[in-house]
């Protein structure tokens, strides 16, 4: 993460890190996540399987993963971020 830490994005390169080890997500499945999809409160994230809407899972199925304290606060902070830049046009992508 230290290689990061100069990044202008690095509060959602930190997320998307985190949230991927600690829930088990798949690249694909990181993408496609809104800001409904993770419960904070609860340390969960829904992953949604429904191809009709672009979401798409491995397994075909959906599923609900859970993420560590790290990564609920590294969230919650590129949330804050994330809610005021309007240059960020979805939650996670695949270029920065």
């Amino acid at each position: 993460m230290s290689y990061f830490e100069n990044h202008e994005y690095f509060k959602q390169i930190k997320a998307i890190v985190l949230i991927g080890c600690s829930s088990g997500m798949r690249a694909e499945e990181l993408y496609q996540l809104t800001t409904e999809d993770i419960d904070i409160q609860n340390r969960g994230v829904c992953i949604n399987h429904n191809p009709d809407n672009g979401q798409s899972t491995k397994t075909k199925r959906s599923r609900i993963s859970f993420f560590n304290n790290e990564t609920k606060e590294a969230i919650m902070e590129y949330l804050a971020l994330y809610i005021y830049n309007k240059k960020l046009k979805c939650l996670f992508n695949q270029w920065i």
